[in-house]
């Protein structure tokens, strides 16, 4: 069996090093972008669910790389016994949420869209009444 070619999604910067990268980082771009990307922007056919598909790939890059961040300043603050200010508390994850809300958009609008495609390829003539028969 051939081995599928990995294709570096446009916004991953082509001097990034995968494997310098931390593992949960690698872990999820294995388990999540890629397939996001193989799914969401090479499969599709047409442009705009494409071009939507990389939106919410590249969010949800973010959001893994955003996730990271969040979680190593969390551990760090955790093991200090510094609790008063959390990152699940400022704007940290203020930020964290409005990516959150952009995705959930960008998704609801390809749900759509897939939906306009899949009602606009149906048979226009397939629900018409004969008008000769009287619909029989």
């Amino acid at each position: 069996m051939a081995k599928e070619k990995q294709v570096r999604p446009c916004f991953i910067p082509a001097g990034l090093n995968f494997d310098e990268l931390p593992e949960s980082i690698r872990l999820a771009a294995s388990a999540i972008i890629d397939p996001a990307y193989r799914e969401l922007v090479l499969l599709p056919k047409s442009a705009l669910e494409k071009s939507t598909g990389l939106t919410i790939v590249h969010l949800l890059w973010i959001e893994v790389v955003e996730q990271h961040a969040l979680n190593r300043k969390l551990t760090k603050q955790l093991s200090q016994n510094q609790f008063g200010h959390l990152p699940s508390t400022g704007d940290d994850m203020l930020g964290h949420l409005r990516l959150l809300g952009a995705k959930d958009k960008a998704c609801n609008f390809l749900l759509r869209l897939r939906k306009f495609n899949k009602k606009s390829l149906r048979d226009p003539l397939r629900n018409v009444v004969n008008e000769t028969t009287g619909g029989q």
